[in-house]
Order: C-alpha cells, then structure tokens, then sequence
C-alpha cells in the first residue's frame, strides 16, 4: 500500500512452491540418483513442501509427503498450543498450505522438546547447527526410515546457533 514497496504475500504467493518445484524438488532427485521414497520438512509457508511435493511427484512413483509443525501449532487443524514459534507453526492454514495441500500426504506435529533434543543431538554427534525446525523434520524423517526401512530426505531450512540457549532450556 505504500508507493515504492512490494508485498510478496509469502504465506500465499504461489512463486514460493513453483521455487521449491523447479529447483529444491530436482536437486532432492538429483542428489539421490532418484532412491527418494519420502520427503519431510517442516512447514511455515508450506511453500517448500509443498513445491518438493510437486516435483518429485513429477519425477517419481509417488514419494510419501510429510509435513511437519510443531505440536500446538493449526496449520494442520487441531486444537491450538503454546510452542515456541521458530520458523514452522502457524494459527490456522497459510493460503498456499490451503492451495497446495493435496501435495501433502499428512502433517505430523512433533513438541518442542523433542525438536530441540534432535536438534542437540545432531549437532553434538555430528557438529551439524540445526535449529529446531529441522530436529522436528529429523525427528519424523528418522521414525519413518526406521518403521518403514526406506530412504528419507529430511529438509533442513535452519541453523541452530540462534536457537542453541532456548533449546537447552526445553
């Protein structure tokens, strides 16, 4: 509304999933020579999930789609919660989760403290900066290799070195 600015909605410009379709989704093939048989990322936008979605349905025999969000975040529907907002969760759905949600085959909501335990241990073990949207996404990616003993992308979209104190708290 003011002259000079632009909005770019990212919570409902569909450019972020077509971003995520052309370039995110192909290098996710790419770099797995095409042994994906699921994907999990944590969703904020749903933007990114959604475009990876998108693009490996494309390039594939249907990969399982996993959306994550923190527990008491909407996005998904379900009862409202206090979590701490750091890069994934919403009250409600973003326009472009209620555009392109058929991409995703179900959320999984994963608390707090399981993210930042993750989010933790990847660092310690392996000097990796996660912040705790990505120990969510790991935390589901890791459950369902193990349950299904298939190969799981994980996206990590953070860093943890923002996050470590807050985390060490949970």
């Amino acid at each position: 509304q003011r002259e000079g600015y632009v909005w770019l909605n990212q919570y409902g410009n569909p450019a972020g999933v077509q971003a995520h379709m052309e370039s995110t989704g192909p290098e996710i093939w790419n770099g797995c020579h095409g042994a994906v048989d699921a994907v999990v990322a944590s969703v904020g936008t749903g933007g990114t999930i959604c475009g990876i979605g998108a693009a490996l349905r494309d390039l594939s025999n249907a990969p399982l789609v996993v959306g994550v969000e923190p527990l008491g975040s909407t996005i998904s529907g379900g009862d409202d919660g206090d979590y701490l907002p750091a890069g994934s969760g919403m009250r409600g759905a973003p326009g472009l989760v209620i555009a392109f949600g058929h991409l995703i085959d179900y959320f999984a909501q994963t608390p707090d403290d399981v993210a930042a335990r993750w989010a933790l241990m990847i660092r310690d073990r392996f000097g990796i900066e996660i912040g705790q949207t990505t120990g969510a996404a790991v935390a589901v990616a890791a459950l369902l290799a193990e349950r299904d003993r298939c190969n799981v992308v994980a996206v990590a979209p953070d860093q943890g070195s923002a996050f470590v104190s807050a985390m060490r708290r949970l």
